[in-house]
């Protein structure tokens, strides 16, 4: 198969654009392009991808009336998507993970006592991805942009939320996708942390020098909606 140019998947019945001025989101291109990847590399390269990238959680319900706890359940996801609570206005990253990984449940009735409670269902890591992959939900289901302020960090710290809390899980912020504009039109940009310890900004055909700071706060009316961080493996 030849080398796919980034326009070239419009036509492959991939990733479209979500409007006709050609403004699509970064992570159903990235999804599509994963999907189009799947075709060359196998289903060894395939295994070996997923375990890089996907995140398995484990999770249950423990009622707070009878103490009833429900069947532990397994999900598995590549990109978190995370609620921008207005509640959690300014605070650090860490706080909206936890509150994703803490979800509450109101009017949950209970198979034990049969009463209809208000519960916490706890999420715990119990596979975690060596590439963490958080999305910023930023467009609400009208459309608007949310403006919640998240004050992004270089490190990440997860022990507390892993089904294994004695095994350190630590990540460091590796790249993020920013945009600028609403949930029709805009433009996008991106920072990597290179091989070299340097970051770059990607904006469209131009790359220049940047660093940690302007990854997490580009500036210029942009805000992340995507971030990659990449697991610290302790000496």
């Amino acid at each position: 198969m030849p080398a796919l140019n980034p326009t070239d998947l419009t036509f492959l019945g991939g990733w479209a654009t979500d409007s006709v001025n050609g403004h699509g989101d970064p992570e159903d291109q990235f999804t599509a392009m994963v999907e189009l990847m799947t075709e060359d590399v196998g289903a060894e390269g395939l295994a070996q991808f997923h375990a890089i990238h996907n995140t398995l959680f484990t999770s249950c319900i423990r009622c707070s009336s009878c103490g009833h706890t429900t069947d532990q359940h397994h999900s598995e996801e590549r990109t978190i998507s995370l609620p921008l609570d207005a509640k959690l206005n300014n605070q650090n990253l860490e706080s909206f993970l936890g509150a994703f990984l803490q979800d509450k449940i109101s009017g949950y009735k209970c198979e034990g006592c049969h009463e209809t409670v208000d519960v916490v269902r706890e999420v715990k890591i119990s596979s975690p991805a060596d590439v963490l992959a958080l999305q910023l939900k930023r467009a609400s289901w009208s459309g608007k942009v949310i403006k919640t302020k998240v004050q992004i960090t270089q490190f990440l710290d997860l022990t507390e939320h892993a089904v294994d809390g004695s095994v350190p899980l630590r990540y460091e912020l590796i790249a993020t996708v920013a945009h600028t504009g609403t949930s029709n039109w805009g433009h996008y940009i991106a920072y990597g942390l290179g091989p070299d310890g340097h970051w770059n900004q990607f904006d469209d055909m131009d790359t220049t020098r940047a660093n940690v700071e302007e990854a997490m706060n580009p500036g210029g009316g942009f805000k992340p909606v995507l971030l990659y961080y990449k697991r610290v493996r302790e000496e």
